[in-house]
């Protein structure tokens, strides 16, 4: 990665100055404290470079993007109150917000499932099938919400976490089928992808061009760019309570597997997570969810 550039190659004003001298030393403190074997992409050197590069480009780049210097002054602002703390806190302080920063854009490149077919269980006569009739049932109400969105990802992940896998806990409770008697529970939610969509029906979205906006104090802009598809399928993902939660804070995320489809690799930075993540996850609906909305003319 490269290193931050000095002050004459940035034309910063003075607040910006200001600002870069403190990155400098924290780009060498995080050059002499950095060990050959530490994760590269988790590393303080990395946080502060995702740091300071960020800043440049939104100095650099804001009459070109039309933002004025709302992001620019946003980041100034937020590497300032570091500043006014402790100075032996500075170093940490400063690391943990680049890694906010460097959470959102590796989330840029989650992308949204693409749904491949399983075969055909022989559980037609399961207690989920009445309530896989109902959630399809809802398949074609317009506007669809948060809840029917919900219930029908539950369909189409199969009633269960889409990465860790545990049943979920409230349809197990309320099926009371004996199938799923053994299996670990959990409660769920859905994961939204993109919180707000630009482009209703858009089916191939990265994360929130919302969020990363709102990073940068740029909530009006943010707002002008909302659709109405925020609660589609192409948009959400069953997790098990915990995942979600680090999932919403870019702190849980999935990597494609190169030359395999709809494969990816949980990755997540808390080093102690009580949930087991298998080392590759499969993305995928079952042939029972897909004929269901076809049934319902929801494809």
């Amino acid at each position: 990665m490269l290193a931050l550039p000095c002050h004459a190659e940035c034309y910063f004003d003075a607040h910006g100055n200001s600002v870069w001298s403190l990155l400098l030393e924290a780009e060498q403190e995080a050059l002499a404290k950095w060990p050959s074997d530490h994760p590269q992409h988790n590393s303080p050197l990395v946080a502060i470079r995702v740091l300071g590069f960020l800043l440049k480009d939104v100095w650099g780049n804001a009459r070109r993007w039309n933002l004025g210097d709302t992001a620019y002054s946003y980041l100034i602002k937020k590497i300032n109150v570091i500043r006014r703390g402790e100075k032996e806190k500075w170093f940490d302080d400063l690391v943990e917000l680049g890694l906010v920063y460097r959470n959102s854009l590796l989330c840029m490149y989650r992308s949204d499932i693409d749904v491949e077919s399983e075969p055909l269980s022989d559980d037609c006569l399961s207690p989920y099938y009445v309530f896989r009739e109902w959630i399809a049932e809802g398949m074609n109400y317009e506007p669809p919400t948060k809840q029917t969105i919900r219930q029908q990802a539950l369909l189409r992940d199969g009633f269960h976490c889409a990465v860790c896998g545990v049943a979920e806990i409230a349809t197990c409770q309320r099926i009371d089928d004996d199938d799923t008697a053994e299996e670990p529970v959990s409660g769920t939610d859905v994961a939204y992808l993109s919180p707000k969509r630009s482009r209703p029906g858009y089916k191939e979205c990265s994360t929130s061009a919302f969020d990363m906006l709102t990073l940068f104090g740029l909530e009006r802009q943010a707002e002008s760019l909302h659709g109405d598809a925020v609660h589609s399928l192409y948009n959400v993902l069953t997790l098990e309570v915990t995942l979600c939660e680090l999932f919403r804070a870019f702190r849980l995320w999935l990597e494609p597997v190169e030359g395999q489809e709809h494969v990816y690799k949980a990755q997540c930075t808390l080093p102690r997570l009580y949930i087991p993540l298998p080392p590759c996850i499969t993305l995928r609906v079952s042939l029972v969810a897909e004929a269901k909305a076809a049934e319902k003319n929801a494809t």
